[in-house]
């Protein structure tokens, strides 16, 4: 991100407005904090935000793969675009915090993740690591997981796609309706 020479204009200033576009070298933010104005990641473009780095910025859209390993994001609006994915990879807990809580794509990558409000995936749910559940997941999508999901909250499948729960630890229930 600091670096003058990956960047047409030169390091994006608190008042900038940055597209991160689909480039085969997938920008990171490091252990730096960047503030902006606005903030795009484009269809089929991948950001990554590390730990110890702080995206702040009035507005955050998402229209591809943002993947956050660490970190903190503040911002006044948060938008998922169309076909974006969030990706948790080694976090404890999310911070891509829409008003909604409401995911395209989620993918639950590594870490000890525990989801604390209620969230909604409205298309595909991946599940590759052990996290746990205290709120209600609702997934309308595509569900794939191979990992145990602890914890007192509900998994509620309300899509008409594939949802495959492949896990050692499981226990059903009825909810009523």
């Amino acid at each position: 991100w600091t670096n003058n020479g990956n960047w047409a204009f030169g390091i994006p200033a608190a008042s900038s407005t940055v597209i991160i576009a689909a480039t085969t070298n997938a920008p990171e933010l490091a252990t730096t904090t960047v503030a902006l104005s606005e903030i795009t990641i484009a269809q089929n473009a991948k950001f990554t935000l590390n730990t110890g780095a702080d995206l702040q910025s009035t507005k955050i859209t998402n229209n591809g793969e943002l993947t956050i390993k660490g970190g903190a994001i503040t911002a006044t609006t948060l938008v998922n675009g169309n076909n974006s994915t969030i990706i948790y990879d080694g976090v404890s807990t999310p911070v891509w915090n829409t008003t909604d809580h409401t995911y395209n794509n989620l993918t639950i990558k590594s870490g000890s993740l525990t989801i604390a409000d209620n969230i909604t995936v409205n298309k595909t749910f991946t599940i590759n690591s052990d996290f746990t559940n205290n709120a209600e997941i609702t997934a309308k999508g595509n569900v794939t997981s191979t990992a145990d999901i602890t914890g007192t909250g509900n998994l509620i499948f309300t899509g008409t796609e594939n949802q495959v729960y492949e896990a050692y630890n499981i226990a059903l229930r009825q909810l009523s309706t």
